[in-house]
């Protein structure tokens, strides 16, 4: 896998024409900004983010990647004079900081899962929701922090999102289902596909904007441990990306956002300080995509129609890929099997084609 510098092409997966152009990273003392000859990724002014999610009821569910840009736009609605309560800054290594929200603004339910009640034989679950709430005037975001396709699943599997009445939502899912939840890289197929569609159920606004986050470039050479290295291997990364791609053109609604293409490169890698997490310079760069969609503006960017023909199938690699990657791997890495996302032999992309994977 190739990183480009300086120069690149972004492509956004969207219902529109296909626009191709040139972009750039364009830095200052505390920000950067994303660039084409057409457009650029400066954040909407915070009236016009406001007036434009006014009335909308918007979910965000995902991992650590998608809380970072929630409290990106939680950041953009203080700088514009909008008092945020319960906000906390923890600073990390490489220069990157994480807003957390405190746990006076976090709110807990308890709701029931009917699915989960039939494969415990009639034995319902009670699932414990947490997650981060940013209210005010007439705009609602909620973000539920799933780590995995599963956490997601089993927060959808509840009555509570469909009667929450959410208007738009936000997803992303990937990571732990390459790492430290991995359960199956065809698993992962099945599940992202299980619940864009129990998504599309509960959204069903005319208006209503699915967005699915598309796996960003995971710089290894930068990751703090050898799991990081394995799990993330150029490999995996490119069936994930694919899978994405294939699930979203077999929905109705939902779009994806190729955040490989903004994030393939020097600048974002040097704003990272585990080659998977950003700091909010980039963070708030991911965040202006999502408005442009969530606002219906942006059009002039480089963006491309989401395929409009369905390509329901689990993405292969031939032998030789596969054993190209597994014999990198070991010789950059100690112990390799010890890791399930490398010694699963039936359902790990690096020694199998997944083509039943159970699905």
């Amino acid at each position: 896998m190739k990183k480009f510098k300086r120069v690149l092409s972004i492509v956004i997966l969207l219902p529109s024409a296909c626009i191709m152009s040139v972009a750039h990273f364009f830095s200052d003392s505390s920000s950067l900004t994303w660039k084409t000859e057409t457009c650029n990724s400066d954040l909407l002014p915070v009236q016009e983010s406001v007036t434009c999610l006014s009335g909308r009821k918007i979910a965000f569910m995902g991992d650590s990647i998608l809380r970072n840009i929630f409290v990106q736009f939680i950041l953009l609605q203080e700088a514009g004079g909008i008092q945020i309560p319960g906000k906390v800054r923890e600073k990390v290594n490489n220069g990157a900081i994480r807003y957390i929200l405190n746990y006076s603004s976090k709110l807990r339910k308890v709701v029931e899962s009917p699915n989960i009640a039939k494969k415990r034989g009639g034995k319902r679950k009670r699932i414990r929701l947490s997650y981060w709430s940013y209210r005010t005037g007439d705009v609602h975001i909620d973000m539920f922090y799933a780590h995995s396709t599963h956490d997601s699943e089993n927060m959808l599997s509840s009555d509570f999102f469909a009667k929450s009445n959410y208007t738009d939502f936000v997803v992303s899912n990937a990571l732990w289902d390459m790492g430290l939840s991995y359960r199956g890289h065809s698993k992962y197929f099945r599940a992202l596909s299980k619940n864009l569609a129990a998504i599309e159920d509960v959204a069903r606004h005319s208006s209503s904007k699915i967005i699915l986050l598309g796996l960003h470039f995971i710089d290894t050479e930068r990751c703090t441990s050898d799991y990081c290295r394995v799990c993330n291997d150029e490999l995996v990364q490119e069936y994930i990306r694919r899978v994405q791609q294939n699930v979203v053109s077999c929905t109705e609604r939902a779009v994806l956002l190729d955040y490989f293409q903004i994030t393939n490169d020097e600048v974002a890698s040097s704003n990272s300080h585990d080659g998977v997490h950003f700091n909010d310079k980039i963070s708030s760069i991911q965040l202006q995509f999502i408005l442009q969609v969530l606002c219906s503006i942006g059009g002039e960017c480089s963006v491309m129609q989401r395929p409009h023909q369905c390509d329901f199938n689990i993405p292969t690699f031939d032998h030789d890929r596969r054993l190209k990657s597994r014999t990198e791997l070991r010789s950059k890495a100690r112990d390799v099997e010890l890791f399930k996302c490398f010694a699963d032999r039936k359902d790990s992309i690096f020694w199998s084609e997944l083509t039943d994977g159970g699905v």
